[in-house]
Parts: structure tokens; C-alpha cells; sequence
């Protein structure tokens, strides 16, 4: 059918420029008939002739058409057979849709190429580090040295070309080092705060991998709240003996500064327990008449009553009895006690053991036996100094401004506890004789 259409629409063209071309005046008429001009071998129907004149609305005159005209509904039809392509009937639509192709349709790629390969650099080492000391959750007391110690390995690279990092969650950064041949790294700190540290190392090496390895180190202290005196101690727990009195300067004092005195401050309420210990101090003396004397001490005595306590207190001697002295040559009086003395008068018949000041370390209201005992010349200097008085078993340490001056055993030392307190005393000399700061703990605890 669309061959049809398309011979019709050539003919009818033909036939338009056959009309133009004969016609010789504007009242020439006449009527072409299509059966004539058409093959009747093209099976187009022919039946109808084609009037020229109304197919173009008016005659042809001088070889021009009247196009202004619409042509009649079987010439539009015509026109659009002829404009539509082959194979369609004529009716065009176009919905402006874009059609989408099913990339399912595609397939896969051809699997005879070759992958293409991706660059991932070197391949990764195997690196680890262990820490092989100090043995786990062990409790060291502030100050002490610990030494931490781990084992670096690396599948490529040497120990030369890694860094080790050691840290604390509480303390920051502690080391910095390059491990030992053997992949050793290790250090030692005596510097770490009270607390419960997480201690971890990090190893690094030049790809930029990390391992680490972390410990928990328990770090305990002695310190407990301090009992300032910076108050009035009456009605507080503290009894005053003798001379001995409270100053308004916030400390507590002996005998002042004046000859043949004696006295006592002792606490009735807080009892120390038996068991390590730790007791801390601050101590001040000097400023004395004659060169200075006699002595102070510090002193628990277990006893099993605050009468008990008074009796030996009031018994005890002065001079260089100290006022603690109760037994050999200064009484006969049997107690059980520990004390520490600082003693700043020179007396042979107590068997002080050197000419100069000293601390010493005494037991049982005995000022004539020294168990152990250390030198401090410059002790009379009307200075506050911190005393720390560490018991331990058998074992006594003694500083003084951070110093160890005296760390030993006492065979058979069994500290029994008691009460506590502080005496002094002088005699034809005589020195200011303080004491301030008073802390006292029995466990050392991890804050």
C-alpha cells in the first residue's frame, strides 16, 4: 500500500508541472484524466479523474498555482503518506519517552583478558611487642624504682629501624628508645605518681605499623590528711602535759625556750594500730640558751589505759631523758614503746653515740640504748624540717627532708601500736622544741 501512495503523490507532482507548463491564458479550462497518464499495470485505482482545477482551487494560469488554498482532505492525506517513512502507516506519535537500554543485555567481559594489576605496595610485616616486666598488678610504694622491660619483633625489618614509645594514662609520656639488637626495650622510673597506671608500650616501624602491649602498675602512697595544729587542740583528743603547750603560731612546743623544763602532748583518742607503719612530721629547734638542749622525740607507747599513759608520762625524766626516758638510767619502769629521738645535747652517761646531734631510734622508755642511730650537725637550725618514720616488719627507715638517713633492722622489732605523742625537755641549756604537721597511716593505699 505505501509503494501505491508513494507512485500517487509522484504523479500528482508530475501532473502539477505538466498543468503549468500548457496553460496559455487564464480562460483556458480543461480536465486531465489520470486514466490516460496512468499505467493501468500499476494497480493504482483510476476510476475517478482528477480535475486540476479544484485539486488546486482555481485554473492555472500563466504557469502559476493559487497556493494560498488548502488543499482538500485527500491531499493531506497524500501529503502525509508521502513525509511518512517506509514501513509506517502514516501515523506518527511521539511522546518524548527516551528509550533505556538493559545493560543486562550487555553480558560479561570477555573472560580471556587479562586482569589488570593493582599496585598494594610492599607486603605488611608481622610486628608485635610483649612486655615481659615488671609481673603483673604488682603494688610498689611511691618512690620506688621499678624497671619496665619488653621484647620487640618485626618479620622484615631490624630492631635499628623501629621506635618504642612507653606511656602512662595518668603520668604521659615516660620513655622514648630505639630497641637493642635482640629487640630488648627497657627502662627504669622512680618518678611515677600515686595511682592506678595503665602502663602501655607502642612500637612503630617505617610502614607505619603499630603494636602495643599495656599493664596495669598499682603505685601506692602513705599520705593521708594532716593534722595541722593550726587550732586550739583543746577538747580535740590531745592531752597536755608539763610545760608543753599549743601555740597560736599553729604548732605544738615542749618546753620554750627556757631551762629545767618538761612536757608532753599526747593524743587519748586515736590509737595506732599494731602492723606496719608510717608517721610523718615536721620538727623545728634551736634558738637556745647555753649552746642548746636537751632533746624531743616522738613516741607510741602501748599501754592499756589513759591512766597507764598518764603514769608514764609523769614519770618520765628530763634532761636528757627527753621526757620520754622511763627505764635504765632514767627510771625503772617497765613499758613497751618505740620511739625517735633528736637529741641536740651530748651525754656519755646515755651512750649517745656521737658528739654532734643526731636521730636515733629507741625502744621501751630506754634513751640509753640506740638500736640505730645517724649524725645530723646542722639539726639546730630553728628551720622546719620533714621527718618520715617507716615501719615494715623488722625493718625502720628514717628521712629526713627526703633524705634516708637511717634504713635498717631491728632484730625482734614487733611494733605494737599505741599511743602517740611528743615530749621534750631541758636542763642548765635550752632550745625551742616543735613539732607540726602530724600524718599518720598504716597501709599504704592506691588512690
Amino acid at each position: 500500500m505505501n509503494r501505491h501512495v508513494l507512485q500517487i503523490g509522484y504523479l500528482f507532482a508530475g501532473l502539477l508541472l505538466l498543468g503549468s507548463a500548457c496553460g496559455t491564458s487564464s480562460s483556458g479550462q480543461g480536465t486531465l484524466d489520470i486514466e490516460s497518464a496512468v499505467d493501468s499495470d500499476s494497480g493504482v485505482d483510476t476510476e475517478s479523474a482528477v480535475d486540476i482545477n479544484a485539486a488546486t482551487d482555481g485554473p492555472v494560469d500563466g504557469g502559476t498555482m493559487d497556493t494560498s488554498a488548502p488543499l482538500d482532505s485527500e491531499a493531506e492525506d497524500l501529503g502525509k503518506d508521502i513525509s511518512a517513512p517506509p514501513g509506517d502507516d502514516g501515523d506518527v506519535e511521539d511522546d518524548g519517552a527516551v528509550e533505556t537500554v538493559n545493560t543486562e543485555d550487555i553480558g560479561e567481559a570477555d573472560p580471556g583478558q587479562p586482569d589488570i594489576p593493582i599496585d598494594e605496595g610492599p607486603p605488611l610485616s608481622e610486628l608485635t611487642v610483649t612486655i615481659t616486666e615488671p609481673d603483673p598488678v604488682e603494688v610498689s610504694e611511691l618512690g620506688t624504682e621499678i624497671t619496665f622491660t619488653a621484647v620487640v619483633q618485626d618479620s622484615q625489618y631490624l630492631a635499628s629501624s623501629l621506635e618504642a614509645v612507653w606511656a602512662s594514662n595518668i603520668d604521659g609520656a615516660l620513655n622514648v628508645q630505639v630497641p637493642a639488637e635482640d629487640g630488648t626495650v627497657s627502662f627504669s622510673t622512680s618518678s611515677l605518681s600515686a595511682g592506678m597506671h595503665l602502663i602501655t608500650v607502642t612500637v612503630l616501624n617505617p610502614q607505619g605499623q603499630t603494636a602495643s602491649d599495656s599493664l596495669d602498675q598499682p603505685i601506692c602512697s602513705w599520705a593521708q590528711p594532716t593534722e595541722s595544729f593550726d587550732t586550739n587542740i583543746e577538747g580535740t583528743g590531745w592531752k597536755i602535759y608539763g610545760d608543753a603547750f599549743w601555740d597560736p603560731g599553729g604548732w605544738l612546743d615542749m618546753t620554750g625556750n627556757l631551762t629545767s623544763k618538761k612536757g608532753a602532748i599526747f593524743n587519748t583518742v586515736d590509737i595506732v594500730t599494731p602492723g606496719d607503719v608510717s608517721i610523718s612530721f615536721k620538727i623545728m629547734t634551736g634558738g637556745g640558751i647555753n649552746s642548746g638542749a636537751d632533746g624531743f622525740a616522738m613516741s607510741v607507747y602501748e599501754l592499756p589505759s589513759e591512766e597507764a599513759l598518764d603514769n608514764v608520762v609523769n614519770t618520765a625524766w628530763a634532761g636528757g631523758c627527753m621526757g620520754y626516758g622511763v627505764s635504765n638510767n632514767c627510771g625503772d619502769l617497765t613499758v613497751t614503746g618505740f620511739h625517735v629521738e633528736f637529741d641536740t645535747w651530748h651525754n656519755a652517761n646515755h651512750n649517745d653515740p656521737t658528739t654532734q646531734n643526731h636521730i636515733g631510734v629507741m625502744l621501751n622508755g630506754d634513751p640509753s640504748t640506740h638500736y640505730l642511730s645517724a649524725a645530723v650537725p646542722s639539726l639546730e637550725d630553728m628551720q622546719w624540717h620533714d621527718v618520715t618514720i617507716q615501719v615494715t616488719g623488722t625493718t625502720v627507715v628514717v628521712t629526713l627532708d627526703g633524705n634516708v638517713i637511717i634504713d635498717d633492722s631491728i632484730e625482734g622489732l614487733d611494733f605494737r601500736g599505741g599511743y602517740i605523742g611528743f615530749s621534750g625537755s631541758t636542763g642548765w641549756a635550752s632550745n625551742y622544741h616543735r613539732f607540726d604537721e602530724l600524718q599518720i597511716l598504716q597501709e599504704c593505699i592506691v588512690p
